[in-house]
């Protein structure tokens, strides 16, 4: 994903992103999110912001790379932002935006909510606590999420990865990091009723440019991509 690209899901459709610096999005169905900033300047602050059009997202923010670092959920009526927290899920509602953080009390970390109003009013979600901000007016005063709902909410959208840096130099489980996928098909006959019996091939191939885990648990063995490789996938058509 880039900055300006818009990520849309259907009535059935669900994701997950994980970025590099091992936070978690996941989107609910219906969903639609503008990529507004997704970069990180020299000395290591990234600064990643997300404009929510419509649905609920969850996401996870372990740290922070650095102070200045942000995370921010931009709706048409609301800022959301973070700094080390439980998971928090952010929904827009027609011109209202609901803010809650998960958790339990006196967890650390928290949820900064800047309301659209004259005043850029800012209020500061702890866990167990929620908000919600209309169209031009500043976020109500946090309050706590009630027992039924926060049980709701821990169970909607499960994460289905771990939160953990994305870094070709760590070989942790099962992660494989992925810089460059290459993918070709070629083209096959159409099918049509003088050759419906036959058998189109796609050629597929991938070329993974760097990955782990690494050659061996060794010391100063280093990691080595996976190797090139080509698949066939027969289609029969009727």
């Amino acid at each position: 994903f880039q900055e300006g690209d818009t990520i849309k899901t259907g009535a059935n459709g669900t994701l997950e992103i994980k970025y590099d610096t091992g936070n978690l999005t996941r989107f609910d169905k219906n969903t639609t999110m503008e990529i507004r900033s997704l970069r990180r300047d020299n000395k290591g602050s990234t600064f990643s912001v997300f404009g929510l059009i419509l649905g609920r997202i969850k996401s996870s923010v372990h740290k922070l790379a650095t102070g200045d670092s942000k995370f921010e959920i931009h709706t048409k009526s609301a800022i959301a932002g973070v700094a080390g927290t439980p998971p928090f899920i952010v929904q827009v509602i027609d011109g209202q935006t609901l803010v809650d953080l998960l958790g339990n009390p006196g967890d650390p970390g928290s949820v900064y909510v800047q309301g659209m109003d004259p005043n850029k009013t800012i209020v500061y979600l702890f866990a167990g606590f929620r908000t919600i901000v209309m169209f031009g007016l500043p976020p109500q005063d946090p309050f706590s999420i009630g027992a039924d709902r926060l049980n709701m909410l821990r169970g909607l959208l499960q994460f289905l990865q771990q939160q953990g840096y994305l870094d070709s130099g760590q070989t942790t489980g099962n992660l494989i990091v992925v810089e460059f996928i290459a993918g070709k098909i070629s083209v096959y006959i159409a099918p049509n009723p003088t050759n419906s019996g036959y058998t189109p091939m796609i050629n597929a191939s991938t070329f993974i440019k760097s990955g782990g885990p690494g050659a061996g648990e060794g010391e100063g063995e280093a990691d080595n991509p996976p190797p090139f490789a080509t698949g066939k996938v027969n289609l029969n058509f009727e």
